[in-house]
């Protein structure tokens, strides 16, 4: 069980700092950042639990920071679940085609690849989070 502060939410926003893309100054930013860090949480305490923390990559690389770190490890877990859990057919392509033929078979394919990697996650996430009390107080964000 891990409590996420504001301190800790305050800490996370200020890796965003700068880029445009998250600018979290409305309520929404907030919350899907929140969620962004939620799943994160979630996601470090299922990498620990299941040997992630012990990779070998890690220890070729001393000098990183904690960040970069768990990006790392986030990484290999969520290719391990999520990526290497694609599988694409070639009627898949010809299909998603038919409905979008100013596309090249490849990009089809990488969209593909995308929609059914999202759609993994979103099932991961489910389930991980089934096994977690998840409270947002609202005043923090």
């Amino acid at each position: 069980s891990q409590i996420i502060t504001g301190s800790t939410f305050e800490a996370y926003l200020e890796l965003f700092k700068g880029n445009p893309r998250y600018q979290p100054g409305t309520r929404e930013a907030k919350e899907k950042l929140l969620q962004h860090l939620i799943n994160r949480t979630i996601l470090l305490q299922y990498a620990e639990e299941n040997g992630y923390a012990d990779l070998e990559e890690l220890s070729k690389h001393q000098h990183l920071s904690r960040e970069e770190k768990e990006t790392l490890i986030l990484r290999r877990l969520l290719t391990d679940l999520v990526s290497s859990q694609v599988a694409i057919s070639q009627t898949d392509i010809d299909r998603y085609l038919q409905n979008h033929p100013q596309l090249t078979r490849t990009h089809a394919e990488e969209n593909i690849a995308a929609e059914k990697q999202q759609e993994i996650f979103h099932q991961l996430m489910n389930k991980l989070k089934k096994k977690h009390t998840i409270t947002i107080y609202q005043e923090n964000l």
